[in-house]
């Protein structure tokens, strides 16, 4: 068994076993109805037999966005890139609210396992980081108006398409309609993630499909 593999079973299992979270290989999902917690162990690229490294992803899925976006049902074991919101470990303070560690905004924390020994050394670190921060973090996000702020305060949403799609799904969930389909007009215009966001826009504007015409 790889170390990293080893670490999960002894360290990591336990913890969101107890947290009710359901595994899959090296990710695991908490529902929580509205929302879903996704946590993943991701393997470096580059890990050799005898020099491995791995980090921590987190976010929050909700379902109803997802299936708005995509026009299906969300079925799947959700994923972190799924979520509203995605955040290395390294990015959750000490305090619990997402943020900088560092003054480069990439930054994060990689662990090394380069003897059997590091298991245990790393496993008790990376342990305490999930009970003592990750999970205390999912706990807080109990509404749309948390994950709302969140994402507005940590310019998580400004990259990519679908951070901002998200990001005005949330808006609307918390009666900021006008904020939402600005955001969403102001996609189409750029023509950034334009078949999705002209099908929030639309759910936002509360359009009705079309029933297609029986033969």
């Amino acid at each position: 068994m790889k170390r990293t593999d080893k670490l999960a079973k002894v360290y990591i299992v336990p913890s969101l076993k107890k947290g009710r979270f359901k595994k899959r290989n090296l990710s695991w999902n908490r529902n929580r109805g509205e929302f879903i917690d996704v946590i993943n162990v991701q393997k470096s690229r580059w890990n050799e037999p005898d020099d491995e490294s791995f980090t921590i992803n987190i976010g929050v899925v909700v379902p109803e966005f997802e299936e708005i976006i995509w026009d299906e049902p969300y079925k799947e074991f959700a994923k972190v890139p799924d979520g509203v919101f995605q955040f290395r470990s390294g990015n959750i303070t000490q305090e619990g609210f997402p943020g900088w560690n560092t003054q480069d905004p990439t930054y994060e924390v990689w662990w090394d396992l380069r003897t059997d020994e590091d298991v245990e050394k790393v496993g008790v670190e990376v342990r305490a980081n999930i009970e003592n921060k990750l999970l205390p973090f999912l706990d807080s996000m109990d509404d749309f108006r948390k994950l709302h702020d969140v994402l507005d305060k940590t310019g998580k949403k400004k990259d990519y398409p679908l951070p901002k799609i998200n990001f005005a799904l949330l808006k609307n969930s918390i009666g900021e309609k006008e904020g939402s389909i600005a955001i969403l007009k102001d996609l189409i215009a750029k023509d950034e993630g334009t078949e999705h966001a002209k099908r929030v826009l639309s759910h936002v504007q509360g359009v009705k499909k079309q029933k297609l015409p029986e033969n």
